[in-house]
């Protein structure tokens, strides 16, 4: 019983037939390229270098953009903030010398109570004696 091919093996055996014919010439005629000389593997690490050197610049240059918007123009500071839940926050802000208590959810953020003013932390051991209210070393209060 004879079996037939695939249709598409006509090609298949067409193609080997030249191969089989074409076979010395073609062979004669390929050209081997070169091995990868130095200058090629120093051009192509040279574009690595370029390349990562200007990610690195971007990432700073973005860092630095957002820490002056802080800086400069930012009347809201985050004072501190505690976690009530794994979706709930409770934040200290304050804006422009008052300090507001507010609790931030996903979808609503509500004030929970404002400060009359901002109580700023001492500077210096002196001024913690003061704020405490020991005596001084002349036995004042």
């Amino acid at each position: 019983m004879i079996k037939l091919l695939p249709p598409r093996s006509g090609l298949l055996i067409a193609g080997l037939g030249l191969l089989a014919t074409a076979g010395p010439t073609v062979a004669a005629t390929a050209v081997h390229a070169d091995p990868i000389g130095l200058s090629d593997l120093a051009r192509v690490i040279g574009g690595l270098l370029v390349v990562v050197l200007a990610i690195v610049a971007t990432a700073v240059g973005l860092k630095r953009l957002k820490s002056l918007h802080g800086v400069n123009g930012s009347h809201i500071k985050i004072i501190d903030g505690v976690s009530v839940s794994t979706r709930e926050r409770i934040v200290l802000l304050e804006v422009d010398e008052q300090r507001v208590l507010v609790g931030v959810s996903p979808g609503r953020i509500q004030a929970l109570h404002v400060f009359a003013a901002a109580v700023h932390a001492p500077t210096c051991f002196a001024e913690m004696v003061d704020r405490a209210g020991a005596p001084t070393p002349d036995g004042q209060l």
